[in-house]
């Protein structure tokens, strides 16, 4: 397994406990793409209609069901 594979596991396996601990920021996590342009990953959910990014250890909305 690569190293990209592994932060990639390990960063999908966070997002998903973080979900059942009810943080708010991923509501049925879908999938997880590494942006490798913007050094960021770029998380779907499904039950919220949003796409959330983490970059530098920030998480912000990429895309909201509630945006224009």
């Amino acid at each position: 397994m690569s190293a990209r594979s592994s932060v990639t596991l390990f960063f999908l396996l966070l997002v998903l406990s973080a979900s059942a601990s009810g943080q708010g920021w991923f509501s049925g996590p879908e999938g997880v793409v590494y942006d490798t342009t913007e050094n960021r990953y770029l998380i779907a959910n499904w039950n919220a209609s949003n796409i959330v990014q983490v970059k530098d250890g920030d998480t912000s909305y990429f895309k909201s069901s509630t945006s224009v």
